[in-house]
């Protein structure tokens, strides 16, 4: 009876070899959003709004700065009373400065991460339709994997299909 048992896990074992994937590839992502035109594009956007974003933070720490060394030439000439209202005053407008950092932080990672989601939304029927065309079974992220052919990467013939079938 184990040896029947044995026998048949085997054979269920060597012959279930028709459900491996026969024909792979692999895509470096990241490659593909850098090198398309559409990723290029998106990747542009985000960094003028991260731009616009830093150069306000900037300019209002530098105003804080500004006021802060005002506060600090006058503390031998004012009253005590009146350092300590600046100091709070100061300390209210930096606690501001520091929720609004975080807010405007924030929203650019979920901008982001919804941008990217839109990109990966227009790329991946794209991805789909070539896998089909071209018989593949398994599509793997390069980041994945340890060692392989460079045949094996589709991301160049990838980024020329996304040019052109997506225009901005």
């Amino acid at each position: 009876m184990k040896k029947i048992f044995l026998l048949l896990v085997i054979l269920i074992f060597f012959l279930s070899n028709s459900s491996y994937a026969n024909n792979i590839a692999f895509i470096d992502l990241n490659y593909i959003i850098n090198k398309s035109i559409i990723g290029k594009n998106v990747i542009n956007k985000l960094e003028d709004i991260n731009n616009k974003n830093l150069n306000l933070l900037k300019k209002e720490q530098s105003l804080l700065n500004n006021e802060r060394d005002e506060i600090e030439k006058t503390k031998n000439i004012i009253s005590e009373e009146e350092l300590n209202k600046k100091i709070l005053i100061l300390n209210q407008k930096l606690q501001e400065f520091n929720k609004k950092q975080d807010l405007m932080s924030g929203e650019f990672k979920d901008l982001r991460k919804l941008e990217m989601k839109n990109l990966l939304d227009k790329i991946n029927p794209i991805i789909e339709k070539y896998m089909l065309d071209n018989n593949i079974d398994l599509m793997l992220k390069k980041e994945n994997i340890y060692i392989s052919k460079n045949d094996f990467d589709v991301s160049k013939k990838l980024i020329e299909l996304i040019n052109k079938n997506i225009s901005n």
